[in-house]
């Protein structure tokens, strides 16, 4: 049996957050950061200088939507709690196969097959098909695999590096 490593809970809420608050475009990256707390300054303003009825419902309208915006991801994070559980996994990769090892299961990806590796500052995000993504953080490979990932992302048509995030 292959030796399992731990991949915590916060580690995983780690890469879950950092990729939706700074794994898309400047634009959406801006809007996920600022626009929960913009919605909640302007419902704010609204809310003490009322003008009419409407715009105190507004108001409450603003603050509302502001307040589920910013603690949208955290949200996520409690209702899909199973998503976010520590793993016992091992993972190696050889040739053109990932395999993942967790528990009694098993699996094998062919790294040719992919339709995307991206490379973060901490991790790899393997698209496996348009809206299914793994995430690899580096201290589940060792160094060869790292740079036969990074060597694939350099070789392969269909995938890239990606943008280098925090």
């Amino acid at each position: 049996m292959a030796y399992l490593k731990t991949l915590e809970r916060s580690r995983r809420i780690r890469m879950f957050l950092d990729e939706y608050y700074f794994g898309n475009g400047r634009l959406i990256n801006g809007i996920r950061l600022a626009g929960g707390p913009i919605l909640l300054l302007a419902g704010a303003g609204l809310w003490l200088m009322p003008v009419s009825r409407a715009g105190i419902a507004y108001a409450g309208a603003c603050i509302f939507y502001g307040l589920y915006y910013t603690l949208k991801p955290w949200f996520w994070i409690l209702v899909r709690d199973e998503n976010f559980k520590t793993l016992q996994i091992n993972v190696e990769v050889r040739d053109d196969i990932i395999r993942l090892v967790e528990d009694a299961s098993e699996a094998e990806i062919r790294i040719s097959s992919l339709r995307k590796i991206m490379k973060r500052r901490t991790y790899y995000i393997l698209e496996i098909a348009k809206y299914t993504k793994m995430y690899l953080p580096f201290s589940l490979l060792n160094e060869r695999e790292c740079l036969q990932l990074d060597q694939q992302m350099e070789t392969g048509d269909k995938v890239s590096s990606g943008e280098v995030f925090g």
